[in-house]
Formats: structure tokens, sequence, C-alpha cells
């Protein structure tokens, strides 16, 4: 057994030995979480930084600076308030989008990369 963590969830695999541990569960891949050119139900791509500066929610079509250099968009429709200096972001691949898992807020985001 081994543990993977993705953002707050922690899940525990079975290897059977490397070979099957391979096919039945790829590693997860951390890198700048642009879309995978691999199948999405087999690859996982993993972004961890904090919003650069003010986090004041999201509206519409907002855009979100990350302090690593990333730049996403809100990509679906909704709004929420929720005020936070420089708070803790993961961006998880979840089938063909991204979700966006802001320190302190109860939902997620779509979203996607901004500019490419």
């Amino acid at each position: 057994m081994r543990a993977v963590i993705y953002g707050s969830i922690a899940l525990l695999v079975a290897t059977f030995g490397t070979s099957h541990a391979q096919s039945l569960n790829p590693t997860p891949k951390v890198e700048g979480a642009g879309p995978s050119s691999g199948n999405s139900a087999e690859t996982v791509c993993v972004t961890d930084s904090r919003i650069d500066g003010e986090f004041k929610g999201w509206e519409g079509e907002t855009i979100f600076r990350l302090q690593n250099g990333e730049v996403w968009q809100q990509a679906s429709y909704g709004y929420k308030y929720n005020y936070a200096f420089s708070p803790k972001v993961s961006i998880y691949q979840s089938g063909d989008v991204f979700r966006m898992k802001v320190e302190g807020v109860d939902e997620d985001l779509v979203v996607r990369r901004y500019g490419c």
C-alpha cells in the first residue's frame, strides 16, 4: 500500500509490483498543469501554489495569478465572495476539466489556463 495525496485528499493505493502498479495506478505528475497529452482518466496534473496577493473570490471570468507564475481563469459560471490574503490553492484535473480548490473556501471552481 502507498498513500497518494491530491491537495487535501489522501488515497491508499494497493500496489502489486512495479509493472502492474504503473498500469493500474499511474504516478500523478506534478507540473505546470497544462492539459495532459495522455488520456485524462489516467493522468492527474496538480499545481500547488498560492494566490499572488489579495483573493476576493470569483465572479464571471475572474483571473487568478499564482505565486508560481501561472495564470488561471474561471471557466464556469458562478460567484463566491471570500476575502483572504495569499491563500493556498491546489489545481487538479477532474476528467476533462481542471478544478481549483482555495484554502478556506468550501467549494471548488472549474478553471482553465489563461493566455494559452
